[in-house]
């Protein structure tokens, strides 16, 4: 079994992850490390995202390029979403209204509504693109004895600044 990625439920208490040969997406407890649930999904998996509602499971399929759609609530697969060539890299936006999947085989970037799990748009992405960088702060998106090295796993941008911590708090006077 080959992990290719992970995401962490908003709540932190499950990890999902894909497993590129057996064709599956695992859930493991973080509170026992033990793998709770196992769904089968399409071939090669790679990416995979998180709804900030924790609700969904985003997975891209390489050799079927479509990205399955799971329900967290059931472990199911309640969808499949065609996509550009050899999907691999997948974001979810921080409204949890879009996803964005990175298509190396055909340089460009399709856009699913998660309203509707249908993609109305595409768009040129350069040459190979193969992974998406999470669009949530990576605090929120890592359990918690991994979101205080958060800042340190992802260089800071636009949609990551730098992280400060908060000031402590007051003492009474």
């Amino acid at each position: 079994m080959v992990t290719r990625a992970l995401a962490s439920a908003p709540s932190a208490y499950h990890l999902y992850i894909t497993t590129v040969c057996s064709h599956s997406v695992s859930w493991i407890s973080t509170s026992t490390n033990t793998v709770t649930a196992t769904v089968a999904v399409g071939a090669c998996l790679y990416g995979i995202a998180v709804t900030p509602d924790g609700t969904r499971l985003y997975v891209a399929n390489q050799n079927g390029s479509t990205v399955s759609v799971i329900s967290t609530a059931t472990n199911t697969v309640i969808g499949t979403v065609p996509v550009g060539t050899f999907p691999d890299g997948v974001g979810v936006t921080p409204d949890g209204a879009q996803v964005y999947v990175a298509n190396v085989g055909s340089n460009n970037v399709s856009v699913i509504t998660t309203a509707t799990n249908t993609v109305p748009a595409t768009g040129a992405a350069g040459s190979q693109p193969v992974a998406w960088r999470p669009l949530l702060p990576p605090a929120a998106v890592l359990p918690p004895p991994l979101a205080r090295h958060a800042p340190s796993l992802l260089p800071p941008s636009p949609l990551h600044p730098p992280h400060t911590p908060p000031p402590p708090p007051l003492r009474g006077a």
